[in-house]
This record gives C-alpha cells, sequence and structure tokens, in this order.
C-alpha cells in the first residue's frame, strides 16, 4: 500500500484528522476531549499520512510557536515509518518557515523515537493530559542570508553531496488542491501540465479523454512538447487497447514527435495500492487520482518530497514497460 505524507490545512482535512485523533488519543490513551481540542487548530500548519485510497492513517502538526504535536497513526499502520515521515514533514516546514528550533512534549514512552531524529530532552518530567512527558527541542540548520557580494561568487559542484532537494531562492511553498468532481479534478490536472518547462511523466488506466484528451490538455502538452528547450514527456498505460481504439490525441502527438513524447504499456506486477494515476511535472509538481476509476484525488504545485516518490517509482515502472506495437501502428 502506496502511502502519501502531504501538507495540509483544517480546512481541508479536519475531519479526518478529527478522526485519527479521536481514536489514538480519546479512545486509546483516555486524554480527556477538552484537552484534546483547542483554538490552535485553525490557525497551525498540518501534515496527514494518506493511502491510495484516501484514506488518513496518521496526523501532526505544527504551530507558529516552533511546537510540534498531535502526533498521530492509527494502530493497525504503525511500526511502518509513518510517524517519522510526518515528523520529518513538520521539520521540513519549520525550515522552511525560517524557525530557528523546533519542540516538543514527547511521551516517556516515545523518547527514544525522538531522539533518533536528532531531538534532545530538556528539564524533569511533567504530567499532561494524565500521561508523563518530557520536553524536547531540535535547533534547525541557520539559513544562510547571502550578501550582493556573496552572490557574486562562484558556485562549484553545484550538484555535489547535500544539493539535492536543498531550496532556491524562487521555492515556493507547498499548496495542497484536493478535488471530488470531474470539473475541479480537470482543473487541478490542468494546472500541473501547463506548469512543466522541463519534464512530464504520466500514467494513466487508459489516459481519460475527459481529462488528458480534452482540447486544453491536449493543447498544454503539445506546447510543451515543441517548445520546451528539452522536453520529455513519458506515458505509461495500463488498458492500450482502449486507447489505440479511441484513436487518442496523445497518440498522434507521438507519432510526430517521437523522440519527445513516448507512450509504453504498464508492466503487470505495479505495486500493490500504488495510485493508478498520477502526473509528475519538472520533479515537483503533482496531481493523484489514487483509484483508476474515480475523480477524487489532489494536487500540489510544488511538493518535491512526494513528487521524488512517485518519480522513483515511475521510473522503475517505465523502464520495465514494453513499447506496444498496437500504439505505434494506430494513428488518427
Amino acid at each position: 500500500m502506496d502511502v502519501h505524507v502531504i501538507a495540509t490545512d483544517w480546512q481541508t482535512h479536519g475531519p479526518a484528522m478529527r478522526r485519527v485523533r479521536e481514536i489514538v488519543f480519546i479512545e486509546e490513551q483516555g486524554v480527556p476531549r477538552d484537552e484534546e481540542w483547542d483554538d490552535n487548530d485553525e490557525l497551525a500548519h498540518h501534515f496527514i499520512a494518506i493511502d491510495s485510497a484516501g484514506r488518513t492513517l496518521g496526523t501532526a502538526r505544527l504551530l507558529r510557536s516552533g511546537q510540534i504535536g498531535r502526533m498521530a497513526v492509527l494502530e493497525p499502520h504503525r511500526h511502518r515509518g509513518l510517524g517519522r515521515r510526518l515528523l520529518d514533514a513538520a521539520i521540513e516546514a519549520a525550515k522552511s518557515l525560517g524557525m530557528e528550533s523546533v519542540f516538543l512534549h514527547a511521551q516517556v514512552q516515545a523518547l527514544d523515537f525522538y531522539r533518533k531524529a536528532g531531538f534532545e530532552a530538556l528539564g524533569d518530567e511533567f504530567t499532561e493530559a494524565g500521561i508523563p512527558h518530557r520536553e524536547m527541542r531540535l535547533l534547525l540548520p541557520m539559513a544562510f542570508d547571502t550578501t550582493s557580494a556573496d552572490r557574486s561568487l562562484d558556485i562549484h559542484n553545484p550538484n555535489g553531496p547535500g544539493m539535492e532537494g536543498a531550496p532556491r531562492a524562487d521555492d515556493h511553498p507547498p499548496r495542497l488542491i484536493t478535488f471530488v468532481h470531474e470539473s475541479t479534478c480537470r482543473e487541478a490536472l490542468e494546472l500541473i501540465l501547463g506548469n512543466a518547462k522541463r519534464s512530464l511523466d504520466i500514467m494513466s488506466n487508459r489516459l481519460d479523454n475527459a481529462l488528458f484528451g480534452t482540447p486544453t490538455a491536449v493543447d498544454i502538452i503539445s506546447r510543451f512538447a515543441r517548445r520546451a528547450a528539452v522536453p520529455r514527456v513519458r506515458v505509461l498505460v495500463e488498458d492500450v487497447r482502449a486507447v489505440a481504439e479511441g484513436g487518442h490525441h496523445l497518440l498522434e502527438l507521438a507519432r510526430r514527435l517521437p523522440s519527445k513524447v513516448e507512450i509504453r504499456r504498464m508492466p503487470p506486477d505495479v505495486p500493490e495500492g500504488m495510485p493508478r494515476q498520477f502526473v509528475i511535472a519538472d520533479g515537483e509538481g503533482i496531481w493523484v487520482v489514487p483509484e483508476p476509476d474515480a475523480l477524487t484525488g489532489f494536487a500540489n504545485p510544488h511538493d518535491r518530497v512526494e513528487a521524488r516518490r512517485l518519480t522513483e517509482t515511475f521510473n522503475r515502472l517505465f523502464d520495465r514497460a514494453t513499447d506496444d506495437p498496437e500504439l505505434r501502428r494506430l494513428t488518427l
């Protein structure tokens, strides 16, 4: 089962996060309801672990004070690294916000978990919601504030160790977009497609014409393939016959621009739980529909972490995919 950790807010995923915290904190740990719910949720940065079926499996939040809290993972999904991924997402968000440190109130039984992430315990043990805790803190790397003289220096080995994924001056914060209808699903798809400057990776069971075959979507992909400096459009499809017999416009584009657009048949052994439809733009923007025949999912123009995870899987599948002759023969 493929699980994504994404940034969100209380307005978007509040009910789902409330369910997880009700189960973990109130039902399992006996935290009083009036202590669990506060006014901070509306303003906090939230993070959720969401599976390919759209189910929320875990939560965490980051307050403006730098406090990380409400770390919860549903019992059947523990010991799979989701807690660490939620914690890492909160820490990365704090870095992007310019925070100098983050802190948390760790349950005593979880001290080792946070120590492994670099947190240091401070002060004495105390009781919170009837559970023993200790405060823990993590100092964050100080951002390098360049001067005009620094910016004139040459950069040596810019792709050296530790540089991958480093923030740039023009970086944008993640912006989660969720959709549940065809129109909003299509709008989110066209947004991600339109942001591409270097590469587009598309995985779809049959390249639904209502999404990928609209004049707008086809025009975006066509202009990208023709005008980008070194464009690369890679497409994986599952139902080759449906795509070929439908005379999809992307097939004609692949026939005319074979060096820029490549469509392959998806290998049969797709990892269980992996989203069956997604788009990755420039290794940063993502559009994800977990279920093959659904129109519910999410998009984010700037989410390098999830884009990297999807790209790694896509690359493995594309390397084992076949260049189906039926796709090459049929044209419009």
